[in-house]
């Protein structure tokens, strides 16, 4: 029987101000930074916890990351998709970073972090064939 993770208020507010930090540092390499450079700074990124199997933990992190992109106005699924990664991988998690694309009418393309069989602004079709994956 699996022990029920409680997360601490404390720490809850700790997750927002990461969150809140790997969101502007994603802004700010994504503009400032070339492709190469970008995925050495998320491959070679550091995890700061002991391993971390919570669910609740992974959702609370998914959840304030929507709010706070929310708040933010932060619209690009590639931004979104490097905080999450950035602070699942802080947490000691081992997410995974895809960008996938396709073509409908128009090119496009989309950004979406997988972790513990847990989707993260996965495309609902799944309709995007992935061309890489940190």
């Amino acid at each position: 029987m699996q022990k029920r993770m409680e997360v601490s208020y404390i720490t809850k507010i700790y997750i927002a101000i990461r969150i809140f930090k790997n969101n502007l540092l994603a802004l700010y390499w994504l503009r400032t930074l070339s492709l190469e450079s970008l995925l050495n700074k998320l491959e070679n990124k550091k995890k700061i916890f002991k391993k971390n199997d919570s669910i609740k933990l992974m959702m609370i992190i998914f959840g304030y990351e929507r709010k706070i992109s929310e708040i933010l106005n932060i619209k690009k699924c590639l931004t979104s998709s490097v905080s999450i990664y950035l602070t699942l991988k802080g947490f000691n998690f081992d997410p995974k970073l895809f960008i996938g694309v396709k073509k409908d009418k128009d090119f496009k393309s989309h950004a979406w972090v997988e972790c513990k069989g847990k989707s993260f602004l996965k495309d609902n079709q799944d309709s995007y064939s992935r061309i890489l994956s940190i």
